[in-house]
């Protein structure tokens, strides 16, 4: 894949070249998505490039941030109704 418009278009377009498709030829977004987590945490994804409309919003929390105080991230499922949970850890929600 070059180029793609946003996470929904790319994970519709892995799908697509994988063969990953629900019935009536819909792309499997929910499979794609775990493919690209996998992949990445088994080290087949060697970088990544930025989507397209990305926006730096770690630079506010930055400057707000003192430099003490110590940021944690974790990866944790949620119930966000219309979101598969693959799908927001890709967006970052």
């Amino acid at each position: 894949m070059k180029s793609w418009e946003d996470t929904t278009d790319f994970l519709t377009q892995l799908a697509r070249s994988s063969g990953k498709l629900l019935r009536g030829g819909e792309p499997d977004l929910k499979t794609s998505a775990r493919m690209v987590l996998y992949d990445w945490q088994r080290g087949k994804i060697p970088y990544f490039s930025l989507p397209p409309d990305y926006e730096d919003r770690g630079s506010a929390l930055d400057k707000a941030r003192r430099p003490s105080q110590a940021v944690t991230v974790s990866i944790t499922p949620h119930a966000h109704p219309s979101h598969p949970c693959c799908t927001c850890v890709l967006r970052g929600l």
